[in-house]
């Protein structure tokens, strides 16, 4: 009988460690839907077009605005602009751009369809500037940032080269941009 006794607290503790262990990662999974934009959408829906380097990234934690009595977690960028492509508003050498998604801890937040930023990712963002705060937002969720090569090609991984040939149609430079901003 004592063997099963040890067992069977065993097995509560190991139980109870799993549950009540708040070391535990917890993700979410936050699902979008990715209204698809072409190139003059795209232009048309941004006050900012810049290319820049993302220098630091930091996840913060709000109250979520999508999900009730939530909290979520955004990625607050800070890219440093190399120029300006087009612009309605005033040229700022440093601005944060706002995404959602990140992660804190053990705690981790994935929104689908979101851009990501990488220290170091040198970026074409088409951006415009959230109402509710001083941050900007990037247009088109994942349609609005690219990656840029040394040949200032746009899109860096096979992914980012396909979005580039469903919004601009073909594989595009920043040199070739400039053209269709004008």
């Amino acid at each position: 009988m004592k063997p099963l006794y040890i067992i069977s607290v065993i097995a509560l503790l190991v139980i109870g460690f799993f549950i009540f262990n708040k070391d535990n990662p917890v993700s979410t999974l936050i699902t979008s839907v990715l209204i698809e934009k072409d190139s003059k959408s795209l232009i048309a829906d941004s006050s900012l077009i810049i290319v820049g380097r993302v220098e630091t990234i930091q996840a913060i934690e709000e109250a979520s605005t999508i999900r009730k009595e939530e909290k979520d977690i955004h990625t607050i960028a800070e890219v440093s602009v190399e120029k300006y492509l087009s612009t309605k508003e005033a040229e700022k050498k440093t601005i944060y751009i706002k995404t959602l998604g990140g992660t804190i801890g053990n705690k981790e937040m994935i929104a689908t369809d979101w851009p990501h930023f990488e220290p170091g990712e040198r970026v074409l963002l088409f951006l415009h500037k959230d109402t509710a705060s001083d941050y900007y937002l990037v247009s088109g969720l994942r349609q609005g940032k690219y990656g840029l090569s040394d040949a200032d090609q746009l899109g860096n991984n096979e992914e980012e080269r396909a979005m580039v040939q469903k919004v601009f149609g073909k594989d595009m430079t920043i040199a070739e941009l400039k053209l269709q901003l004008q």
